[in-house]
């Protein structure tokens, strides 16, 4: 394997992942379906992709894009041939990314100016600095160029963008002008963004990129962007990858400790977690974990400190950590919030949490309700503080017996997104785009 570089492709290696060789029973269900069933084997038509992404990991651990990684190293597993193009990034540092597929990284700005992407997402890094947007018009005319030059000399069979602005934007126009087929991968970030604009700008570029096949992932997101004129989304989400290998799951009465995961930004409402579990009342020995980094470390590391709570940062963890990170712990805060009209969509460590008996309390995701083994007990509509505290006692005085049954309902209430399955129902969509009229 080779790792990939600014500018142009890594070499592609026969050695494949382990993540990248599975391929579960065909979903045999509308697209997007939640606990959709399999009933026959999909037949695979191997197709080339070329994928347009403004998130993806640039190095060894970056949780960047991680799920497009995943996604794209199970669409080569099952026979597909996957080149990668993405804006280089000059303040990533680590260990390359060696990867199995084509990775193409474009710069768009000069060294240490290429801050429209990554960091805390783009959506919020314009809202911390608005003139970033400015470095919207060169990022797309470079990315457009090379998806010309790519269509000429690796033909693929399908243009993908991940994002609806700018990747799904750029894609959608070659489509349109070269007659190669397209799918739009919508994630929250680009729906918000989009309902940023001018409402006229707003709903011409949704109209535009919805006007082939096109996913979100969640309903809510769908009908978000079907009011901003962009109709008939599937709702199709990311998956998440199984427990494999060496069960570092200790019994369920050992794990009483609480866990948070993702970049620490106002969105994810990590302050109302701390807050919440420093008010809950539970016993001294009991750690709330905080796996992820991001603008708000410091704040919130000041913020546990002032309440006198038992929290550990512990940074972006990866691999065998953050494995035994989730062996310690048996509950988990998603307490998201809406952030200038912007919210979540499906986070992906909340099934991967759930997938390992870890016990979700969720609040501020929409759809969330469609994933949960007991919306009345593990979904919260407010974000009262005392409230919040409250359900956090509750979870944790369940008798071992009810925890260990909801948790078992939780693990199936989730295992159709697992992507050895799901990933069937992401190719059926693909090879579908390459049907006239299919939308």
């Amino acid at each position: 394997m080779r790792p990939s570089s600014p500018g142009f492709a890594s070499p592609r290696s026969s050695c494949r992942s382990a993540a990248s060789c599975f391929a579960g029973p065909f979903a045999g269900c509308e697209i997007g379906s939640p606990g959709a069933t399999s009933s026959s084997r999909h037949e695979i038509s191997n197709m080339k992709l070329l994928v347009v992404t403004s998130s993806y990991p640039r190095f060894e651990g970056d949780i960047a894009g991680r799920f497009v990684l995943e996604w794209v190293e199970h669409l080569v597993g099952i026979g597909h041939e996957v080149k990668v193009l993405t804006w280089f990034d000059s303040a990533a540092r680590g260990a390359p990314l060696e990867v199995e597929h084509d990775v193409v990284r474009i710069p768009y700005a000069p060294p240490g100016a290429d801050t429209l992407f990554y960091g805390a997402g783009t959506p919020e890094n314009i809202r911390q600095k608005p003139l970033r947007a400015l470095l919207t018009a060169p990022a797309a005319l470079v990315m457009a160029g090379r998806i010309a030059h790519e269509i000429q000399h690796f033909e693929p069979d399908v243009l993908v963008g991940h994002w609806l602005v700018p990747s799904g934007l750029l894609v959608r126009a070659a489509g349109q002008l070269t007659g190669v087929p397209t799918v739009v991968v919508g994630h929250s970030g680009g729906v918000h963004l989009l309902d940023k604009l001018p409402r006229p700008v707003a709903r011409a570029v949704a109209a535009f990129v919805a006007a082939g096949p096109t996913t979100v992932p969640s309903l809510p997101l769908a009908e978000k962007l079907g009011r901003l004129g962009g109709y008939g989304a599937h709702v199709l989400p990311m998956g998440f990858e199984p427990v494999r290998g060496a069960d570092l799951r200790p019994s369920s009465g050992e794990r009483t400790d609480w866990l948070c995961m993702g970049r620490l930004v106002d969105i994810k409402g990590i302050d109302l977690a701390i807050e919440a579990f420093a008010r809950a009342d539970l016993p001294s020995t009991t750690t709330l974990h905080i796996a992820g980094d991001g603008p708000k470390r410091v704040e919130l590391e000041n913020l546990a400190d002032a309440l006198g709570a038992n929290v550990s940062f512990h940074g972006f963890v990866t691999g065998e950590d953050r494995e035994r990170l989730w062996a310690r712990c048996g509950y988990a805060l998603f307490a998201s919030r809406e952030v200038d009209g912007r919210h979540e969509g499906l986070p992906v460590s909340l099934l991967e949490a759930c997938s390992r008996d870890i016990m979700p309390l969720c609040g501020g995701i929409p759809g969330v309700g469609a994933y949960l083994a007991d919306r009345d007990l593990q979904e919260m509509t407010t974000q009262s503080v005392e409230e919040w505290a409250r359900r956090i006692k509750t979870l944790a005085g369940l008798p071992t017996s009810e925890r260990e049954e909801l948790a078992e309902r939780q693990r199936a209430k989730i295992a159709e997104l697992e992507w050895p399955r799901l990933i069937e129902r992401w190719d059926s969509l693909l090879d579908s785009a390459r049907s006239p009229g299919f939308r």
